[in-house]
């Protein structure tokens, strides 16, 4: 167990990618149109990344429509990755001096891993996170009186741990590598179908309750309960795309709402209540924007995934995302 342990928090250091190219000799239907996408996974690429990720929990009453966010505090992380042939791998660490402000938001520890394996014609995704340490993010919405310390959950856990994948239908004229991965470039403006799968599992954990004094009763007397644990799975469904501008500058944007069903463990004073598996919404949305001339290219891209589903009165919004700044060079 010890050395188990050893090797996860090792691991949660990394921000671990993947790809495959292809082999195009040996199976004709994975052949790329030139004309649309431009292989560079032969070219060794070095870039410099920054990183912010965090995991959220929106929990509203349906009934007076107000709504508490509670969150993380916010960490930078910095590092460099690396592309060549099949391999990506970026190795990122927390920012140094980024991380002033815990007596504004309070403290948050956590563990956080990604995994991404991008082929030609599919795609997977899976993400662990343990974060412990929360603040209530919309506090000004309901404290009319300035001030410096926002409301803070120490004590609450939050995990987070899902896995999806996803079939591109246009795999020969398209390329969510060039948006994502950087080793291949998308020459010209396309788009593609996608259809995907997905698993998440939540837990949300905060002994006293996820309200506190200083909010209005009105807001957090009905939020009642201290422990939450969800697992959904089902189906994705929606369409990516990438713009080409001037040739050098991309654009894609990735929307794939989907429909599943959750399962739920809540515990509502001192009672845990196992809930009937329930019908629930769920969507996973992606940005790239970046710009390449000759062997320089810079962006952004960002991952968000989410999911809804209703207790009685209370609607819980579990999300995670991720954030990503980048400059790199190809060799």
């Amino acid at each position: 167990m010890l050395k188990f342990s050893v090797a996860l928090i090792f691991i949660s250091f990394f921000n671990i990618s993947f790809s495959q190219t292809d082999s195009i000799k040996s199976n004709k239907k994975e052949k790329t149109d030139t004309l649309y996408v431009s292989d560079m996974s032969k070219k060794l690429s070095l870039r410099i990344v920054n990183i912010i990720k965090r995991s959220d929990l929106t929990l509203t009453n349906k009934e007076t429509g107000k709504y508490l966010v509670l969150s993380p505090n916010g960490q930078v992380n910095i590092g460099v990755g690396i592309n060549y042939k099949w391999l990506a791998l970026i190795i990122a660490f927390k920012m140094p001096y980024s991380n002033n402000d815990n007596d504004i938001y309070g403290e948050t520890s956590r563990l956080d891993m990604q995994l991404n394996l991008y082929q030609r014609n599919y795609g997977i995704d899976f993400h662990f996170q343990k974060y412990t340490g929360f603040y209530i993010s919309n506090a000004q919405q309901y404290i009319d009186t300035a001030f410096t310390i926002y409301p803070q959950l120490p004590n609450m856990k939050l995990y987070s741990a899902g896995i999806s994948g996803y079939y591109f239908f246009n795999n020969k004229k398209f390329s969510y590598r060039a948006a994502y991965i950087r080793n291949e470039i998308q020459k010209k403006g396309q788009g593609s179908m996608v259809l995907g799968s997905y698993y998440n599992l939540n837990v949300a954990n905060n002994d006293q309750g996820f309200g506190v004094e200083v909010i209005p009763d009105s807001v957090h007397t009905n939020l009642n309960i201290s422990h939450i644990l969800s697992k959904s799975y089902g189906v994705n469904f929606g369409y990516t795309y990438t713009f080409i501008i001037a040739k050098k500058l991309f654009l894609n944007l990735s929307l794939t709402p989907g429909l599943g069903i959750v399962s739920s463990n809540i515990k509502s004073q001192n009672e845990l209540l196992k809930l009937k598996p329930i019908l629930a919404t769920n969507y996973i949305g992606r940005m790239a924007i970046g710009y390449e001339k000759n062997k320089y290219y810079f962006g952004i891209t960002a991952f968000v995934i989410g999911s809804a589903y209703d207790y009685e009165y209370l609607k819980i919004q579990p999300s995670t995302s991720n954030v990503k700044i980048f400059f790199g060079k190809r060799f």
